[in-house]
């Protein structure tokens, strides 16, 4: 039998797991809401970056898909936590017990969009450099790969650079083939594109400063008339922080998540044993709508207990 001492403790325990709960739910709402904001700001920065189309071309939709995981988890967590805020205050077992699944559905998207946007940081820099690469080498000037002649001429000419890795790599691409077979002699075969050569505004066009002593083949490489500088480096210092916060903002979440777990368990504990009105409910949860009534012919049917006079 429990005394009016025990009874006083589980209620005392259970208003503190109550209000702890409370409180770590409002911190896992704080954190999806930083978590969105995060991802508006740094999709609003890269939108606002000239060379963006350019950039996004390049690395294809991968970096949106990783700009987005943060918002879309943040706004799951936000309506979990609506229903959880339901739960907290109306102490509703049955609430709490879908506050509870929501919560771990949560969880479970949220290890998911960790573990792709980390996978997405620690391969940026390699992905940035074999899809720039393959447009500078393979798809550049060529018949049908005009929007990756227009992504790379935006790339070189915004980060002021030239090549993925090298300005070398020019004279090796298929572009170069190809400027040789138009070409007449030799000497008249550029060696960059125009793209890599120091830009001089134009009215509202931007055109080289000296094109011949930029991409001659009698000049000097490297020269003062043209970028130097690997594109795919560029890129990555300019993205690579953005790929970095995207990942610890999911991964902060699933730290949140996890302890609201935790603490939705020792809720959970402290409401003790469930009484039979929420059986009931739980049983016809999982199908079983006749539950209450073999309930109540099962206790008609067992036999009095026989009272000495």
């Amino acid at each position: 039998m429990v005394t009016t001492l025990e009874r006083r403790q589980m209620h005392r325990g259970l208003q503190r797991s109550r209000c702890c709960s409370h409180i770590v739910n409002i911190v896992l709402l704080v954190t999806a809401l930083g978590a969105i904001g995060v991802s508006v700001w740094i999709f609003l920065s890269v939108w606002s970056h000239p060379a963006r189309e350019g950039t996004l071309h390049v690395l294809g939709i991968s970096y949106l898909v990783s700009n987005i995981v943060p918002a879309a988890l943040g706004v799951v967590v936000i309506l979990v936590t609506i229903v959880g805020v339901c739960g907290l205050c109306a102490t509703h077992r049955c609430t709490l017990l879908w506050y509870f699944i929501l919560l771990m559905v949560a969880f479970v998207l949220t290890i998911a969009g960790s573990i792709y946007n980390f996978i997405f940081y620690f391969e940026l820099k390699s992905n940035i450099e074999s899809s720039l690469s393959r447009g500078v080498n393979e798809e550049y000037g060529l018949y049908g790969f005009e929007e990756i002649t227009k992504s790379v001429d935006s790339v070189q000419i915004e980060f002021e650079c030239c090549g993925s890795l090298s300005y070398r790599e020019w004279r090796t691409s298929e572009w170069h083939r190809y400027e040789g077979l138009r070409h007449f002699t030799e000497a008249d075969v550029p060696t960059v594109p125009p793209s890599c050569c120091v830009m001089t505004a134009n009215g509202n066009m931007s055109e080289p400063v000296d094109l011949m002593k930029c991409s001659s083949l009698q000049s000097t490489y490297p020269n003062e008339f043209m970028y130097s500088e690997s594109c795919a480096e560029l890129i990555y210092s300019w993205l690579g922080l953005f790929a970095l916060i995207l990942a610890v903002a999911c991964a902060v979440l699933f730290v949140i998540e996890l302890i609201t777990v935790a603490a939705c368990a020792v809720l959970f504990r402290c409401l003790g044993p469930v009484h039979y009105e929420e059986q009931k409910i739980l049983h016809r949860l999982k199908g079983y709508p006749d539950w209450d009534k073999r309930e109540r012919h099962a206790h008609s049917t067992r036999p009095a207990h026989s009272t000495k006079v």
